[in-house]
């Protein structure tokens, strides 16, 4: 994992520890094994600047996939999947507008409240949606929108799971 603009962020090494491990569950999960990935964590800037660059959008944004491969051609057991890139700024104002903590709580049947939801939490929230674009999933239709949401909550609640787990003694 590569820290981009944003290394020097307080939480950096955490969240790359974090998504390093969010990483085993969502791989073993989706039936790939190893596969090469690149997660940069960046400013609202770099992130503007590939957004204009690559989508023709002249704004920041929260995460940006770059897949090796169209959906439709993503071999059984890929090498590399592709490039995530994940604004931290704009992941702090995320996780203050609480809407990724509301949409997956309303999934699981529980209260936004009983859902922690801190920095780490939002960018692994946002790696997990990134990587299903590696993957092929996207929700620029209805039906698309409501499968990657449903992935997102399956693979959100495996990783909390996974992470609450004592670990072996």
């Amino acid at each position: 994992m590569t820290a981009g603009s944003a290394q020097d962020h307080p939480l950096a090494e955490t969240i790359q520890a974090t998504i390093t491990h969010a990483l085993e569950t969502t791989y073993l999960a989706l039936g790939l094994r190893d596969p090469e990935l690149s997660v940069v964590l960046t400013d609202d800037d770099e992130i503007r600047e590939l957004n204009r660059q690559w989508r023709g959008e002249d704004h920041a944004t929260d995460v940006l996939s770059f897949p090796l491969y169209e959906a439709d051609e993503l071999p059984e057991d890929p090498l590399a999947l592709g490039d995530i890139v994940i604004s931290l700024p704009y992941a702090e104002r995320l996780v203050a507008s609480a809407e990724h903590r509301q949409r997956l709580a309303a999934a699981a049947g529980i209260a936004p409240e009983a859902l922690r939801w801190e920095l780490v939490d939002e960018v692994t929230f946002l790696f997990v949606h990134g990587l299903l674009h590696l993957v092929g999933h996207d929700h620029a239709e209805p039906e698309e929108e409501a499968q990657m949401r449903a992935e997102e909550s399956r693979l959100w609640e495996l990783i909390t799971v996974q992470r609450a787990a004592p670990s072996p003694a």
